[in-house]
């Protein structure tokens, strides 16, 4: 499989029927997969917290298939630093607290990890890419983030979509673009 065109996305537009179709269409994808997602690996169906439960290994890189619609992928999970861990743990808690229940044994042991699932062949990027590849997207997502809250990316004048893609491409991203420059 060639990569043209890879996907990033995160646990919150997880879709394996997106996944799928994407996949028939020779897109590549990388993805975070929600905690309870059921796997089979090795012809066992489990989900990813037990299976990582049983992992001593710092690097998981296996074929596996996403239980809902048997998609065929690549799990790959890393085990965190310590310090990215704890982070992790407290904002469950925290998170948790607010909502007025208590953090589950599989998404305490899930802050251990960072889970991916890809269509991506192990020939054409390690464990260790990917993971380099999906912080891309967050520093792209930090990006926009600071064009929304400090450039106004966000507010437009147009009325229609073609208007408002106009603005948004022409004023907002090159300003911003034009700014991030200069500052850099």
């Amino acid at each position: 499989m060639r990569c043209v065109e890879i996907h990033l996305t995160d646990t919150g537009f997880f879709d394996a029927e997106r996944l799928r179709r994407e996949d028939e269409q020779g897109v590549c994808w990388i993805t975070r997969i929600p905690s309870g997602t059921l796997l089979e690996i090795d012809d066992v169906r489990q989900s990813i917290g037990t299976f990582l439960s049983t992992c001593t290994e710092s690097r998981i890189d296996v074929p596996a298939f996403l239980c809902g619609n048997r998609l065929p992928i690549r799990f790959v999970a890393l085990r965190g630093p310590t310090s990215v861990v704890r982070q992790r743990l407290e904002r469950q808690q925290k998170e948790a607290g607010r909502q007025g229940r208590t953090v589950s044994r599989e998404r305490r042991d899930l802050c251990r990890w960072t889970v991916f699932a890809t269509n991506i062949p192990s020939s054409l990027y390690t464990a260790d890419e990917m993971y380099t590849l999906y912080r891309v997207r967050w520093q792209i997502e930090l990006v926009f983030k600071l064009w929304k809250s400090e450039g106004g990316v966000a507010v437009g004048h147009g009325r229609t979509g073609d208007c408002c893609l106009c603005e948004f491409l022409a004023k907002k991203v090159l300003g911003q673009m034009i700014t991030n420059w200069l500052i850099l």
